[in-house]
């Protein structure tokens, strides 16, 4: 019995380690990332961590990482292999001359390893932000993974340098794009060159008309793959597919032509509607499963152009391509017929870039013009978009396809901050997007649901923050910037002493700005001293608000204070921004739902104007006070101005700004403390200074990190303690 303890013993921490430093994360995802399949890698993520399985034709290191650019200099990597049967992996990270050094923080943690005769398995996981500055962050954007083996493992002096056993290539790690998964036996045809002589000039567009299989009833695309030949991997920059006039002569069929070329056959001209885009380093697209593309109607293609953009610049000759598309289709019908709009700049010379630009911007719009006729007409309950392909040359560096509603900017329909021009795919949306008309027709509500049994409590709620006003006002080109209304200790006093002593219960929160908050906390203080948040939102989404439910109900007693805290970034804001009721304006506020009810309705504050005022040099309003906003009489630069435009007037600076704020925090604040209805608590309309409060709460960041530091350190030490039992383990078996 007591030969098998030291085993036992090993089993179990094995098994604990293992629980503790591994998520066991499903590999839903995979790639080959070098031609010839010596190289590929299996991944899957959830909402903090990342874990790879990389799988190799070596006996020797296996390096993996990921890029800025695709080189080597700035990256970070980890290198790892299986040497005498025990796996290891260390966290490396490459400075701006491509020197090599190893991470100081090893945020990748080895979960397994194995290797046969030919090849090499490891497993490794790390966080999507590790809170190390020789790390990428792992966010939706392009992600240029670079790799490189070797036959040796690493030994005492490092990795040996690996040779042409290397490589990279573009990834979405976290929108990786659609399934390639259809059922067994869909039918499919090809759209394909037969040897098309590639021309020895930097740029070639070669049109083709191909027609559509002749169906006796309606059919749906599901899928469409690329078919480029093989080693024309850089040469075929993209793929479009138009649909074209169907009444065609049938002696147009598989007829190819350069296209935009003053011979072209004029029946090239009648074909312009978009069906389908492919760019270089894209795979197949599979539409969703309630939308395909519809062939096999009167209405629908039965002529089509397939151009191809050859990208040849260096002049090669003697090139002949049979590249082209296949398209999968299925009697089978969805329930929507899916379409292609181009958006962007109208390719043309209008559209030009100087040279010599670090950073230059170019803008193409679908305007509200174009979309409320269109969609007015054909759907005016607008289109719901399921993917977008963001397409750029050499020149592009980042792209966004930005999407506005009554000129409120939403959420991006798609964006790459890391844009490749060799990785260039339909990025499928997590969650579709509806595109509107601009006159819309609003039946939106509420459902209310009753029940005659009758709970323990009423609820209630209470609105907190800042008392929505022009004099909650935000400076402009503010990275951030912040404001606090006060439910004050006097009002929570005053109210809960009359209605509620023992306090009230708060089990649910909802956190409120517009377009500007970045950041909402609804703090809590006793007897001035801080305690957990109400509630916090470090990632504050404008098109994403709704009551968070507490774990815990929280009970505010009298004399409690609360403090609704909002951040702002009004960098890209030219004026100020103003409380106020549209998106544009800002408000900050919280709304706390409560049992039980008390006859409180808002508890919110107000930094005083005069201060504001005097910030920027007001001396003296124009009284008495007849029109709103109010008018400046003081300083002369100043007269006859609204305090709005006067506040607009200064010249701000960042600088400015941070000053600005840090008094405004400090001037006294008008008190508001109303009840159900137009009756006010006594407190009302009071100025009082801010209380000074203490704080101890750590920042959410902060603890985040510390805490991965502790989980790696964790870890470690299960791994140490692993690694001695196995050294005991063989003592003990030699014994």
């Amino acid at each position: 019995m007591s030969e098998n303890q030291p085993l036992y013993a090993l089993v179990f921490l094995t098994s604990l380690f293992s629980s503790a430093c591994s998520q066991g994360t499903r590999f839903v995802y995979s790639a080959a990332l070098d031609a010839d399949g010596r190289y590929n890698i299996k991944w899957g993520f959830d909402e903090s961590t990342i874990t790879f399985e990389v799988e190799v034709e070596t006996r020797g290191y296996i390096g993996f990482g990921l890029s800025p650019t695709g080189a080597m200099s700035s990256s970070d990597i980890v290198i790892g292999g299986v040497l005498n049967g025990s796996p290891y992996l260390l966290d490396y990270y490459t400075d701006s001359n491509r020197k090599v050094h190893k991470d100081a923080l090893q945020s990748y943690q080895l979960l397994y390893g194995r290797e046969n005769d030919t090849h090499t398995v490891l497993a490794f996981s790390r966080n999507l932000q590790t809170c190390d500055d020789n790390d990428k962050v792992i966010t939706g954007s392009t992600v240029r993974v670079i790799w490189a083996f070797h036959a040796e493992d690493v030994g005492v002096s490092g990795p040996v340098y690996h040779g042409t056993n290397r490589g990279r290539k573009s990834l979405r790690l976290l929108n990786p794009g659609t399934s390639s998964s259809i059922p067994a036996g869909t039918a499919f045809f090809d759209l394909q060159n037969e040897e098309v002589p590639v021309p020895h000039k930097d740029t070639t567009y070669w049109c083709q008309i191909f027609k559509f299989p002749e169906l006796k009833k309606k059919h749906h695309i599901i899928r469409i793959e690329p078919m480029i030949q093989k080693g024309h991997g850089n040469l075929v920059h993209h793929i479009l597919l138009y649909q074209c006039d169907s009444n065609l002569n049938k002696s147009e069929i598989n007829r190819g032509h350069e296209c935009y070329h003053p011979n072209m056959p004029d029946s090239f001209f009648t074909c312009e509607t978009v069906l389908f885009a492919w760019a270089i380093g894209g795979e197949g697209f599979t539409y969703p499963p309630h939308a395909g593309m519809s062939i096999g109607t009167s209405i629908d293609p039965v002529y089509v152009q397939m151009e191809i953009h050859f990208d040849n610049p260096s002049l090669q000759r003697g090139i002949v391509d049979s590249s082209g598309l296949r398209l999968y289709y299925s009697p089978s019908l969805r329930r929507y017929d899916a379409g292609v709009i181009e958006t962007g700049v109208w390719v043309s010379l209008y559209h030009m870039l100087p040279p010599g630009m670090q950073d230059y911007i170019t803008e193409g719009h679908c305007t509200q013009e174009c979309l409320q006729e269109s969609l007015d007409s054909e759907m005016p309950s607008g289109i719901h978009v399921f993917a977008v392909l963001l397409h750029a040359h050499l020149a592009g560096r980042a792209i966004r396809a930005r999407h506005f509603r009554q000129q409120v900017e939403l959420q991006p329909l798609a964006s790459d901050d890391q844009f490749d021009f060799n990785f260039q795919e339909f990025q499928p949306l997590s969650q579709e997007r509806i595109i509107l008309p601009v006159s819309i027709v609003d039946s939106s509500g509420l459902r209310l649901y009753y029940s005659p049994s009758l709970r323990r409590y009423d609820a209630g709620v209470i609105e907190t923050g800042v008392w929505v006003s022009l004099y909650h006002m935000l400076p402009p080109g503010m990275q951030d910037y912040i404001t606090e209304g006060h439910c004050t200790q006097e009002c929570l006093q005053e109210s809960l002493d009359s209605e509620m002593p023992s306090g009230i219960h708060v089990f649910a929160v909802l956190l409120h700005a517009h377009l500007a908050g970045r950041a909402i906390r609804a703090r809590h203080f006793r007897q001035q001293v801080e305690l957990q948040p109400l509630a916090s939102d470090d990632q504050f989404d404008f098109n994403f608000q709704e009551f968070q439910p507490l774990s815990q109900e929280r009970i505010i007693l009298p004399g409690d204070s609360l403090i609704t805290e909002c951040r702002y970034n009004t960098k890209g804001r030219m004026n100020m921004t103003w409380g106020g009721l549209s998106t544009r304006d800002e408000m900050c506020l919280s709304y706390l739902l409560y049992y039980p009810r008390v006859n409180l309705a808002r508890c919110e504050s107000l930094p005083e104007i005069t201060g504001q005022l005097k910030f920027i040099g007001v001396k003296e309003i124009q009284e008495p006070v007849i029109t709103w906003p109010f008018v400046i009489k003081s300083p002369k630069k100043y007269s006859n101005l609204s305090f709005t435009e006067a506040m607009d007037k200064y010249k701000w600076t960042r600088k400015r700004g941070k000053a600005f704020n840090d008094i405004v925090r400090k001037l006294p604040m008008n008190v508001r403390c109303s009840k159900i209805g137009q009756d006010e608590w006594s407190i009302q309309g009071m100025i009082i200074s801010p209380p000074e409060l203490k704080s101890e709460q750590t920042s959410a960041a902060v603890v985040a990190c510390r805490n991965v530091s502790e989980i790696q350190c964790g870890c470690s030490f299960v791994l140490l303690l692993t690694a001695c039992l196995l050294l005991i383990l063989q003592t003990c078996l030699h014994l």
